[in-house]
């Protein structure tokens, strides 16, 4: 969707997960992020993304348990959290160099586990773009 020379778009990710040996189910992923973007003199690119992410509860399996905490691990998973996430790229054909900043701004989490911190990431991604050679197209 284009707005005034803006991008606005999103993205759902589900991740059903499974079963272990020992019948436990850790908790389905499931994330929501929204993206506004602008570029800037068709190299340098700006975005902010939205995200909200819900990790279930880990479901213990009927097992034995050989270290005798699989109440703990129960009470201790899933979570709820809200991140704003920062991006700049910029782009020269097909390669570009990016940076993002991962900040989470609410997280709920169950029992006694780690949080997420600040995150910073820098890339770089080529592109292998599929085209055709202008001379084969005129025979």
């Amino acid at each position: 969707y284009k707005l005034k020379k803006m991008r606005i778009f999103a993205n759902i990710l589900h991740i059903n997960k499974g079963y272990n040996s020992f019948g436990s189910k850790i908790g389905n992923y499931t994330s929501f992020a929204v993206y506004l973007g602008k570029t800037f003199n068709n190299k340098i690119t700006s975005t902010i993304q939205f995200k909200r992410e819900f990790i279930k509860q880990m479901i213990v399996g009927e097992a034995e348990d050989p270290w005798g905490m699989a109440d703990s691990y129960e009470e201790s998973s899933g979570s709820k959290k809200i991140f704003v996430i920062p991006q700049i790229s910029y782009s020269l054909k097909s390669l570009s160099l990016f940076a993002t900043y991962e900040i989470p701004i609410y997280q709920y989490l169950n029992g006694l586990q780690i949080g997420s911190k600040n995150q910073l990431t820098i890339g770089l991604n080529y592109r292998f773009l599929t085209k055709k050679n202008e001379i084969s197209e005129k025979n």
